[in-house]
């Protein structure tokens, strides 16, 4: 029971990183350049790092 609580919550946690790497990523046009590479940083390694998530939802599955 406790797993399979697990697993949902890590599925639902990599779902949730991946929409906010997206947001991130996702720049307005009249954004400066530091704002946009820090963006940029933490978007990519938010959608990585929530795939990764995924992944090992769909593995435990």
């Amino acid at each position: 029971m406790t797993r399979a609580i697990f697993t949902t919550i890590t599925g639902a946690l990599g779902i949730l990183l991946i929409i906010y790497g997206y947001y991130l990523l996702s720049v307005p046009p009249d954004t400066e350049f530091n704002e946009v590479v820090v963006r940029a940083r933490v978007g990519m390694f938010s959608t990585i790092f929530g795939g990764v998530l995924v992944l090992s939802y769909i593995a435990r599955k």
